[in-house]
């Protein structure tokens, strides 16, 4: 059957009037009657087809000649109960989907089934069949005239006495599927109906007859298999998919239906200015399928009715997946003073609830949200994600009350404080029109700063790009003005928003600042005001950037820099002085000017090195990437051309210090003679060595890097905790180089002064890092005037960071006993038995959800307690699952940890060099007898000396300490790699 969508011939005209005069006014102030008729005649559009559909095949029934793989004879028809015992036999239970799992429940689905590869369909004649069914398909469901349509064989499934399939729909199995296609194989069966279920609408299919028939219908179509209660039914089940229509939609239009009521009462909306309204679809449609190719039935004839009049009554069409929640209070079948036979009635309370779901008495809230904002198009296009919007834009102002059921469903029970609560979700796919007067603003209103959409802000990227493609879609000159207007909008209002923001943080600079949208939103703004040759935009955005503007933006501006250098140049003064590195200001330099920084005169050069200046004189607290781009810049132009000042008060930040200065012995001697070099490296090596103390970045400080969604993209990745240590070599190799006996001196007063601050982490990851990086140094300087220096380093490094970083062993863990809870319940004695019991870490209690919340309630106001508790949720009745935290064998197991780590790190070294460096104390510090008071216990096997190791392989795995378990390790920083 075609689709019934009407489309005006050439020369036909259209009949509601056009005037404004023949609006009626009364109509345009009413809102509810505006919205009540446009839903009227949008539920006037009807395909021909039907969600479901069923019929005997009669004469034209080809025998299929099932066969299994197991090479028994071909299966006759009809099936007897011999040949379906053969089935049986071949095959397996049934699963089904639950969420992302898939299980086996016979209480839910009880059938066997064959996949498609455990049978064979041998009659080639069964094929013609198959087609003439699908033709009866496409016409009984309403599939579009010009769309194609193929039936891939899934499952062969057997429904023996007792057999069913609970309630259910079915899920998009392969790419393109929108249904469901099953052939009953003749077979004497009773029971077995098929009940399906749309909207208000249900059907029953009765395949009892010994007669050969199909049925099929749209997968998001509710469906159930009741019991067969004598017989066999067997089934051939089919995915139906729908295969790429080359033809345009709107040209594939068949039978014309009557739109003048929907044309009257699209202009009627559209001349009220009232705004936006939302349409509720028949059909669900999931992620993959919320697009107007794989819309179903009606659904595809309004959605391409509403899109054929959108242009004439200046709207835009969106489609949507949507999501009600609403909250309230709630009958509650609990007694919190009900003691007695808990647990003989826990199954039976649990399964309770399995049916059905709590009515909400009084709604105390709810909120609307369109999960996915998608342009109708074939790829269905995303464009904009979580936005808000009230129920009265709904045509349907009655969506979500009387008799429809939740799609999901929470109940939280009596708590002693508060009454019973439930939560109800309720979803749908929408089509959404918006005047396109108002388009920008209504998209733009899911980027303000409210309660809803905080941290949201980098969702505006994918509008960005659809606004900027839209624009290369238009056709007419005028169409294409437009566009180009609206993302022209978008882009200011994202610099304004930025512009507030760093206006407020000049108000009040102890405030930091993070810009209203990320990193990667600013470079596409600024890529886009390029090319739509807005400058003065471009300048402000530029301008406004916070320091967050990304290195890709700067690729935008530099075919800019030569003819627009001028009018930039101010903006971009702001960009820079706002960067927190002079990392970032150096790299975006170099993307700015291609590489190319030394050797530009006039206006760009003198800008230039004012602004790299400016970076070295402003940072704050400058890190170890800081240092290597000051080196960097130091060989770019060959020279400290007047940075040698400000570099001098920098000399107390030991990280960028040490970075600068390995930086420039790599690489200073493309540019500079040793004497040179050797000046320079002077100048510095005094006051570098009064301050020297390295630092250790905070961990936290990487992860949140790495996580904040604000974080911009010129944000210098941080170099590794164990680049001081490669730096710090990189110096004393030099030193030694040049013989500088008084500089080397100093070095190593400065490393017995960080030893002597004692600062754990330093000595672990950098020192210890930097003793392992120095091994050939320290082989080459055992027999000289260097050779004491070396093993007071040593010793000193690895004493130290046995002292800090190891510490004492600490004692191990007692016992599993924890406190009591204060109750006396039933279910309470039960849990402080488990709580007193000195063995036993971990209890099971499968209770209702009452019971549950009772255990869990206590537990989490007693803290001494010391457990976590978890619900298993495949289990009837649920499970709360309680074990006890081990805070003492943490504490050891952190200990043992850090000691591992330490130990492999000195088994890594020569150990013929430690010997040497460490003499009679070799044996204390590598076996770490200053800290291990017990060597019973359980501690690493690295720190064993030779004959603990050989006493230890011969006493065998009992050797272990009674009691002691073994326990996963916790994970610590590794002191090996880098």
């Amino acid at each position: 059957m075609a689709e019934a969508v009407e489309v005006l011939q050439q020369g036909q005209s259209d009949n509601v009037g056009n005037s404004d005069s023949e609006v009626d006014c009364k109509l345009l102030s009413n809102s509810w009657k505006l919205k009540g008729n446009l839903l009227n005649a949008l539920e006037k559009i009807q395909p021909s087809g039907s969600f479901a559909s069923f019929g005997t095949i009669g004469q034209q029934f080809v025998d299929p000649t099932v066969s299994t793989i197991d090479g028994e004879p071909p299966i006759q028809l009809p099936v007897d109960e011999d040949a379906a015992k053969r089935l049986i036999a071949a095959s397996h239970q049934a699963p089904f989907g639950r969420g992302s799992e898939t299980l086996i429940d016979q209480s839910v689905r009880r059938t066997w089934e064959l996949n498609r590869d455990q049978f064979r369909l041998c009659n080639p004649a069964y094929n013609a069949m198959l087609n003439h069914v699908l033709g009866k398909v496409r016409t009984e469901l309403g599939i579009p005239q010009g769309t194609s349509i193929q039936a891939h064989a899934y499952k062969l499934l057997i429904y023996e006495q007792g057999a069913m399939f609970r309630p259910h729909t079915d899920t998009e199995k392969v790419p393109g599927m929108f249904g469901t296609l099953v052939v009953c194989l003749p077979s004497a069966h009773e029971g077995g109906d098929l009940v399906l279920t749309h909207r208000r609408s249900t059907k029953r299919f009765a395949t009892s007859k010994e007669q050969p028939s199909y049925a099929c219908w749209y997968s998001d179509v509710q469906h159930e298999v009741q019991e067969v209660t004598s017989g066999y039914r067997i089934v051939l089940t089919y995915n139906l998919v729908q295969i790429e229509n080359p033809v345009p939609n709107l040209s594939a239009l068949g039978t014309a239906q009557d739109f003048s009521d929907l044309k009257r009462a699209l202009k009627y909306w559209s001349a009220s200015k009232t705004g936006p309204v939302l349409h509720i679809l028949e059909h669900k449609y999931t992620d993959v399928s919320l697009r107007l190719s794989a819309m179903k039935g009606a659904d595809r004839s309004r959605v391409m009715a509403l899109q054929q009049f959108a242009e004439k009554y200046k709207y835009n069409l969106f489609l949507g997946s949507m999501e009600h929640e609403r909250t309230g209070s709630t009958g509650d079948d609990f007694d919190p003073h009900y003691r007695d036979n808990w647990y003989q009635d826990s199954e039976e309370e649990e399964s309770s609830d399995d049916g059905g779901y709590h009515v909400i008495d009084e709604v105390c809230d709810q909120k609307t949200v369109l999960k996915r904002v998608v342009v109708p198009d074939e790829a269905g296009t995303q464009i904009l994600t979580d936005v808000y919007v009230n129920e009265d834009v709904l045509l349907w102002d009655e969506a979500f009350t009387g008799e429809r059921e939740p799609d999901e469903h929470e109940y939280e029970g009596y708590t002693g404080n508060a009454g019973a609560q439930a939560t109800h979700w309720y979803r749908d796919t929408v089509v959404i029109l918006v005047p396109a007067e108002r388009m920008i603003p209504w998209c733009l209103g899911n980027f303000r700063s409210n309660q809803y959409n905080r941290g949201n802000k980098g969702n505006i990227l994918p509008l960005l790009k659809w606004l900027r493609a839209r624009c290369d879609q238009q056709s007419s000159a005028e169409h294409k003005a437009q566009a180009k207007a609206d993302l022209n909008q978008v882009c200011l209002n994202v610099t304004q928003q930025n512009a507030i923001i760093r206006e407020r943080s000049v108000k009040y600079p102890s405030i930091p600042m993070q810009l209203a949208f990320p990193a990667d939103v600013l470079a596409e703004v600024v890529d886009i005001l390029a090319w739509l040759e807005n400058y003065d935009a471009l300048v402000a955005a530029v301008a406004d950037s916070g320091g967050q503007l990304p290195s890709t933006a700067f690729n935008t501006l530099a075919p800019l820099i030569s003819d627009h250098f001028e009018r930039l140049a101010p903006a971009l003064t702001k960009a820079f002085d706002q960067f927190d590195s002079v990392h970032s200001t150096f790299e975006c330099l170099k993307t700015l000017f291609d590489g190319e920084l030394n050797g530009r005169a006039g206006p760009v050069g003198e800008w230039i090195a004012n602004t790299i200046k400016r970076a070295i004189g402003i940072v704050k607290e400058p890190q170890s990437q800081d240092g290597a781009a000051v080196a960097e810049i130091v060989v770019c132009f060959k020279g400290l051309s007047g940075t040698s000042e400000l570099i001098q008060r920098r000399t107390g930040h030991t990280n960028f210090m040490l970075a600068f200065l390995a930086g420039l012995i790599r690489k200073g001697h493309e540019v500079f003679s040793p004497a040179e070099m050797l000046s320079i490296v002077n100048r510095f090596l005094g006051p570098f060595f009064d301050g020297f103390l390295p630092t250790v970045q905070p961990i936290s400080d990487h992860k949140r890097m790495k996580t904040d969604n604000h974080a911009a993209a010129t944000t210098p990745k941080p170099r590794s905790n164990t680049a001081p240590a490669f730096d710090m070599v990189e110096l004393l190799r030099y030193l030694l180089a040049n013989d500088m006996r008084a500089e080397l001196q100093s070095f190593f007063t400065a490393i017995d002064r960080v030893l002597m601050a004692g600062t754990p982490d330093v000595v672990a990851r950098i020192l210890m890092r930097s003793l392992k990086i120095a091994e050939p140094l320290a082989k080459d300087n055992m027999a000289n005037k260097h050779t004491p220096s070396f093993q007071n380093l040593y010793r000193g490094v690895f004493e130290t960071c046995i002292k800090t970083h190891v510490q004492k062993q600490p004692p191990e863990f007692p016992n599993w006993a924890r406190n009591r809870v204060h109750c006396n319940c039933a279910t309470c004695w039960d849990l402080n038995l488990f709580l007193t019991s000195i063995t036993q870490q971990t209890a099971r209690f499968p209770l209702s959800k009452p019971q549950r919340h009772h255990l869990h309630s206590l537990l989490d106001m007693s803290p001494a307690t010391d457990c976590t508790h978890v619900t298993e949720r495949h289990t009837r009745p649920e499970t709360l699952v309680v074990t006890k935290r081990n805070r003492a064998a943490g504490v050891y197991d952190a200990w043992y940890a850090r000691c591992e780590s330490v130990a492999k790190m000195l088994r890594a070294f020569d150990q013929d060099l430690l010997r040497k460096l460490l003499g009679n104390r070799y044996e204390k510090i590598v076996g770490m007898r200053a800290v291990i008071h017990s060597r019973e216990g359980r501690i690493p096997k690295e720190v064993l000396l030779k004959k603990e190791e050989e006493a230890a392989a011969a006493a065998g795995p009992c050797s272990r300490a009674a009691g002691t378990k073994k326990r996963k390790m916790i994970e610590v920083v590794d002191l090996v790699s880098d």
